[in-house]
């Protein structure tokens, strides 16, 4: 039988680009957990997990106007969609949601 020498093809849909990242940010694997999440939002950039998502690697990688700037834009477009701040179940969100500083 002979064996396929194609790769095997990443996620290429939002959710496994979003659990993908979430899996590289746990492994600390920065700089691919960065790469996925911004691929996951470039399909779906209304999605708060992945702007949580990124503003808590940002926060790891000690890049807090980048992470400033992506809870931002999760908790815009929370309010937009007139969610309440629990919702989200993420407590970095309720925390920022609810104005709190941590």
């Amino acid at each position: 039988k002979k064996m396929s020498t194609n790769e095997q093809p990443g996620p290429t849909n939002y959710e496994d680009l979003y659990k993908a990242a979430e899996r590289e940010l746990q492994s600390d694997n920065y700089e691919e957990a960065e790469n996925l999440f911004a691929k996951a939002l470039d399909l779906n950039n209304t999605c708060i997990e992945a702007w949580i998502g990124l503003a808590n690697l940002h926060i790891k990688t000690e890049k807090f106007d980048k992470a400033q700037n992506d809870a931002d834009k999760a908790i815009d477009i929370h309010r937009r969609k007139g969610l309440g701040a629990e919702s989200t179940g993420h407590p970095i969100a309720v925390a920022f949601l609810k104005g709190m500083v941590f």
